[in-house]
């Protein structure tokens, strides 16, 4: 059995804070494969066109160098609007000024990152450790203000193929039917569900993506 666990952590912990305070739409997510190296990750942006992100990646003290390697969808320039940016999306590489962000380089020596996607200033990672122990040293380890969302036994082939909900995905997705959230019209917004939840609202928004996500994966699979 392994330790699956999902938390958030402010970006000013992490990396990124300034990119987000230039930008608050931006999206960004590093994906399974979060690690290259000599420091470099893969960041995969949205929200933002792709000039306008490799120049708050540029910019940004978090980051030492920058390259935008592939672009798509949207309107790359100053008469872009609002729905343009919100389509556009593109992949940077991008090297850490001082090297894999600290929390990040905790959970590669005791476990394993699944998943890291950042919006509005906070970073959301789901990892995976071989037990609770280890996700202890971790979070000794960090020094940095960690927000639990939920913690999972599970088991080997689950976290290989994550193709169940993590307790906190379920618990959004029941407080979504209960409040008649998929009806047309929805019967809640997305604001009120989240303090329903006693959570942001992009908390609720990136917990529906993620579960829709495994479900969508789940049926296509089965």
């Amino acid at each position: 059995m392994s330790t699956l666990i999902e938390f958030t952590i402010p970006a000013a912990a992490v990396a990124l804070e300034d990119s987000f305070r230039r930008h608050p739409n931006l999206r960004v997510e590093l994906g399974r494969s979060v690690t290259r190296p000599a420091g470099r990750s893969i960041v995969w942006t949205v929200g933002v066109t792709p000039s306008k992100a490799s120049a708050a990646f540029a910019a940004d003290e978090s980051i030492d160098e920058v390259t935008c390697l592939t672009a798509a969808d949207g309107t790359d320039g100053d008469e872009s609007t609002d729905c343009d940016q919100e389509r556009s999306q593109a992949i940077h590489e991008v090297e850490w000024a001082d090297g894999l962000p600290s929390v990040l380089q905790s959970l590669g020596r005791d476990g394993t990152v699944l998943e890291a996607t950042a919006t509005a200033g906070r970073w959301h990672v789901t990892a995976v450790a071989p037990d609770r122990e280890s996700l202890t040293e971790v979070y000794r380890s960090c020094d940095a203000p960690l927000e639990i969302e939920s913690i999972t036994t599970t088991t080997v082939d689950a976290v290989r193929g994550r193709s169940t909900l993590t307790e906190c995905q379920r618990e959004t997705v029941s407080a979504a039917l209960e409040h008649d959230f998929y009806q047309i019209p929805r019967a809640v917004t997305l604001e009120e569900l989240a303090v329903d939840l006693d959570v942001s609202h992009q908390a609720v928004s990136e917990r529906l993506r993620r579960s829709h996500r495994t479900l969508a994966t789940q049926a296509i699979d089965e």
